[in-house]
């Protein structure tokens, strides 16, 4: 990992690729948007929502 950033939601998301750690701890350490879309276990899809930093409510403090 190259930053505390990505060992903190690798730790949390071990289910992302290592690229999506990369891209999501690069968006949080420079608060920038990051549209989130999934597909839902009954294979339904997202909309998506964006989301930043500030409005991460849920999310642990340190990031």
């Amino acid at each position: 990992m190259d930053s505390d950033t990505e060992e903190i939601i690798a730790g949390h998301a071990s289910q992302l690729s290592l690229t999506d750690v990369r891209e999501l701890a690069h968006a949080i350490n420079d608060d920038q948007a990051v549209t989130i879309e999934y597909v839902a276990a009954s294979g339904s899809r997202t909309d998506g929502c964006q989301v930043r930093r500030n409005s991460m409510a849920s999310w642990p403090a340190y990031l």
